[in-house]
């Protein structure tokens, strides 16, 4: 079989570290239908785009205006900090496409590059990076600009979500692609509850900053329930510095673990939380996006919890064929009595169980997922 020469430039890279990266880990890497080159890693030949990169990035250390003013510098310089690292020359000789993702400056090397060689681009749109890149107002408006450009010209666009393909235009050269899970096997469905000293147990991993207040209110509510526990495992909470001790001291909170440690303590969750910010300043964030961590949950077989506005993606992706349990106020108390519901209804529970193992075996299953990404390449080369 031959193989497709993937040249991927971006700032956010196939590596197996956070959920984005792992993503692309996924689909490039130790795999037999890729060769992969990967571009855009921090310059380590003394220049003076290092120098630039270096001071740029100690002055943004200072935050506030320092990192603003940053930031954009990164805008205005279009990642032309990597052109001199990619290679000057592309072998007709092998199928070769150019691939990126939507964020940070890389892309618009890629963006160039492709161009410049005549070679297909295809582009990962994960997230709606403008309103992410710490800049102002104005500065956002170029970003979105740029945005739109990049969907409306590239080969291929793969969209995380039907959400974010419609908020850039539906093009006939945008397709929805999830996020792929790790290659595992789903769990068999469950014979019975698995309970903490007879407590229905609600397991949350994950983004611990932008989720972390919301999650905080609803350790508070269930601490010490006697029927639900609810319990988190992330990196630096979003807390004020008394709260974390409280929850680190009452076992509620646990720092991230090693994978098999990490599996070992999702297979005891009765159910899974996954949280949705509802300020309206995030809306199209939301709506755009889609979380990871629930394609990762369902290889559990348990029940999914989704806590969000009714506008985001992960709300409209579990009311669909009642893929999971949606809860569409911010309001924990609400939260509480859907979390009785499964406690108190074992029928009702088990249908979410099938529900999440139909997830991991079908249209979220890793291979077939990785199989529908092949093809599209394979028809761009």
């Amino acid at each position: 079989m031959e193989k497709i020469r993937v040249i991927f430039i971006s700032s956010v890279r196939p590596e197996p570290t956070s959920a984005g990266q792992i993503i692309l880990y996924r689909h490039f890497c130790n795999r037999p239908e890729f060769d992969l080159e990967v571009y855009g890693f921090e310059p380590t030949k003394l220049s003076l785009r290092m120098l630039l990169r270096r001071c740029l990035g100690k002055i943004a250390q200072f935050g506030g205006v320092f990192e603003t003013l940053v930031n954009c510098a990164w805008v205005l310089w279009k990642g032309r900090w990597i052109d001199k690292d990619l290679p000057t020359t592309v072998s007709k000789s092998q199928k070769t496409i150019v691939g990126t993702v939507a964020h940070g400056d890389g892309f618009y090397a890629a963006q160039r590059f492709a161009k410049k060689h005549g070679l297909p681009l295809v582009v990962f749109f994960q997230d709606w990076w403008p309103d992410m890149a710490g800049v102002p107002t104005p500065i956002v408006k170029v970003l979105n600009k740029h945005f739109f450009s990049l969907a409306r010209s590239c080969s291929l666009g793969i969209c995380v979500c039907e959400g974010m393909k419609r908020a850039l235009g539906g093009g006939d050269n945008l397709e929805v692609l999830p996020p792929i899970p790790a290659e595992t096997t789903p769990l068999p469905l469950p014979a019975s509850v698995s309970t903490l000293n007879g407590k229905f147990k609600i397991l949350y991993s994950g983004n611990l900053d932008l989720y972390g207040p919301m999650l905080l209110e609803a350790l508070r509510v269930f601490k010490g329930h006697p029927d639900i526990h609810l319990q988190v495992r992330g990196s630096n909470p979003k807390w004020p510095e008394d709260a974390k001790k409280e929850m680190r001291d009452a076992g509620l909170w646990l720092e991230f673990a090693p994978r098999l440690e990490l599996n070992s303590w999702l297979q005891s969750a009765d159910a899974f939380l996954v949280p949705i910010v509802f300020e309206e300043k995030y809306r199209r964030r939301m709506e755009t996006s889609f979380p990871s961590k629930l394609i990762e949950f369902a290889q559990f077989g348990k029940p999914l919890i989704v806590w969000g506005p009714e506008y985001c993606s992960a709300i409209q992706w579990g009311e669909l064929n009642h893929k999971a349990c949606c809860v569409k106020t911010p309001d924990v108390q609400e939260l509480r009595k859907k979390l009785y519901t499964l406690l108190s209804a074992p029928i009702r529970k088990h249908k979410f169980e099938r529900k999440s193992f139909d997830v991991a075996e079908n249209d979220h299953n890793s291979l077939k997922i990785q199989m529908k990404m092949i093809l599209m390449l394979k028809n761009l080369v």
